[in-house]
């Protein structure tokens, strides 16, 4: 397409808020006004559809009046597309269809949690950041690989901002229920409630029924919304600081309209400042549903891809981050094959890797540190809970003939276990230079790894490529922080299916094959396998917004 400056007005309407933004090319944002549905308890679409039809014209109008522009100063009309609620999606889509065509004026339809991290980018200064969306339709945690954005970690149940909404309505509170909940929790004292990580992904509706169940009991309310926060907001601080870890990305951005949360701010200001690592976050305004994200993204669409055509333009009510190419960002940044020498080996997301000696014998020193950004008593709870686990899981394994460091010793005080060090490479770094020939023997033997221990009911919880070693010759599993001792289907998806994620983000070149691979070493070891492969599918169908399979 043509390097001329362009005016892209942008059209949001994906559940509550209709806004029209103005933006030109330059990146400048010439208007930014918006008509929000005034909701009783919760959205109900098809009203919000009809106040939309209500208020579009008084919008559009007061944007082109903030802008000092008329009709003719517009070069794109650009749309939220998807995902949303189909009532209010409808509008905007049949508002900007009848503007392209009135205007002549090409039309380009537009992601919505693209146009979120694509604001971000813009306002912040962001260049490959890992982003952390949390919305009330959305909690996903992505970053850009292999011209997609992909989806690193998500929800497997509720939204984090549908969480907190529901939670508001027991409690009595109006919607949007977040900043009252915010107010609440500062001056709440710590409870235990459920802490749901799988991996990189999250489940928050057994903590909101726990929380309910609490609430019915009598707890005082201040004390239930600081700990719902304190939990769910840590969850996500932890699986982000997990996702930092595996993409090696040196920068974070948090968007979407929870991100105006101070608590989820400061804990993931927290742990960028903990690894180093630069910490960004749009202006509120920005931050939630507007029509200025989605002009933007708009003009980045129609620069590298040129417009729709009408029979392109229907909605997409699930129309998932990670199907949309991404041809405006060139190419993802090599990763370094050499892992880190001297003192310190590695740095995880919750455990940094020492260079120590037992008896002579050099060794690691796994040590779990101290997360500034949880709260204290929930922080020494994971900890203490999580390197005990870890070290019987990995005895376990040991005896079960899985290919994983030995043992040396264990301080339980200190959060810390001394492990055989071996020699090798985290395979997330290698997979995709090895011949077919290595990456069949390796996901053959990951099948059967997880095969025998899921037959004597034992998960690793974090099956990712980046826990796998490889010294050229055998494999080793590391990390089982986040495993257990288990005998249900479920738990035992989880592996499947985060190691299937891990594929597709980082390996999608071979994902589907490697996949295949890992199976039929699962499939060969346990006699259930089918049952959870099952399971797998159906766990692969409850993130938010996903296609059904085919």
């Amino acid at each position: 397409m043509g390097k001329d400056k362009l005016v892209s007005l942008g059209l949001e309407s994906t559940a509550h808020t209709f806004g029209i933004g103005i933006v030109d090319s330059e990146g400048e944002i010439l208007a930014d006004r918006k008509h929000v549905y005034q909701l009783r308890e919760g959205i109900h679409p098809r009203e919000a559809a009809e106040s939309f039809i209500e208020n579009f014209g008084r919008v559009i109008n007061e944007a082109l009046n903030q802008s000092g522009l008329k009709y003719t100063g517009i070069d794109l009309i650009a749309f939220s597309q998807g995902p949303g609620l189909p009532p209010t999606l409808r509008v905007g889509a049949t508002v900007a269809r009848t503007l392209s065509l009135k205007l002549r004026k090409p039309l380009v339809g537009v992601n919505h949690p693209i146009a979120h991290i694509e604001i971000g980018r813009l306002t912040t200064g962001a260049k490959d950041p890992l982003v952390v969306y949390v919305s009330g339709g959305n909690t996903q945690i992505i970053a850009y690989s292999g011209g997609r954005y992909r989806v690193f970690g998500e929800t497997l149940d509720i939204a984090l901002g549908n969480a907190i909404d529901m939670l508001g309505r027991k409690i009595g509170l109006k919607f949007p229920a977040g900043p009252k909940v915010d107010q609440l929790a500062m001056d709440g004292e710590w409870i235990n409630l459920p802490y749901v990580v799988k991996g990189m992904d999250f489940s928050f509706s057994g903590i909101l029924t726990e929380a309910e169940k609490k609430l019915s009991q009598g707890v005082k309310v201040e004390d239930i919304c600081y700990s719902f926060e304190q939990t769910c907001f840590a969850m996500i601080t932890e699986a982000a600081e997990r996702a930092v870890a595996h993409t090696k990305k040196k920068e974070l951005l948090l968007t979407g309209g929870v991100a105006s949360a101070p608590m989820l701010r400061s804990m993931l200001k927290k742990m960028c400042g903990s690894r180093g690592i630069k910490f960004y976050v749009p202006s509120k305004k920005l931050c939630v549903d507007n029509g200025v994200m989605i002009a933007w993204t708009g003009i980045l669409i129609y620069r590298f891809n040129g417009p729709i055509d009408f029979e392109q333009s229907l909605i997409k009510q699930k129309w998932r981050v990670d199907q949309v190419d991404i041809a405006w960002i060139n190419g993802q940044k090599k990763l370094s094959k050499k892992r880190k020498r001297g003192k310190l080996i590695e740095r995880g997301a919750e455990a940094v890797v020492l260079e120590a000696k037992w008896q002579g014998i050099s060794c690691v020193r796994k040590l779990r540190d101290k997360k500034l950004y949880r709260e204290k008593n929930l922080d020494l709870s994971l900890r203490g809970e999580r390197t005990k686990t870890e070290a019987l899981l990995i005895h376990k394994a040991k005896r079960l003939g899985v290919m994983v460091p030995a043992i040396y010793g264990l301080e339980m005080d200190k959060h810390e276990i001394l492990e055989e060090k071996i020699k090798g490479e985290v395979l997330r770094e290698v997979f995709n230079s090895l011949n077919w020939r290595d990456r069949e023997k390796i996901c053959l033997e990951i099948g059967r790894f997880i095969g025998v221990l899921h037959k004597e009911g034992v998960t690793h919880g974090d099956l990712t490529t980046s826990n796998v070693l490889f010294n050229g010759e055998k494999i080793y599993l590391i990390d089982f922080g986040l495993g257990k001792h288990s005998n249900r289907i479920e738990d035992f998806s989880v592996d499947l299916f985060v190691f299937k994620k891990s594929l597709e983000n980082n390996h999608w070149q071979f994902a589907d094959k490697s996949f295949q691979c890992m199976l039929k070493g699962y499939i060969k070891e346990f006699k259930n396998a089918n049952l959870v492969i099952k399971q797998m599918e159906k766990l692969w169908r409850r993130g938010r917004y996903q296609e059904r399979l085919k």
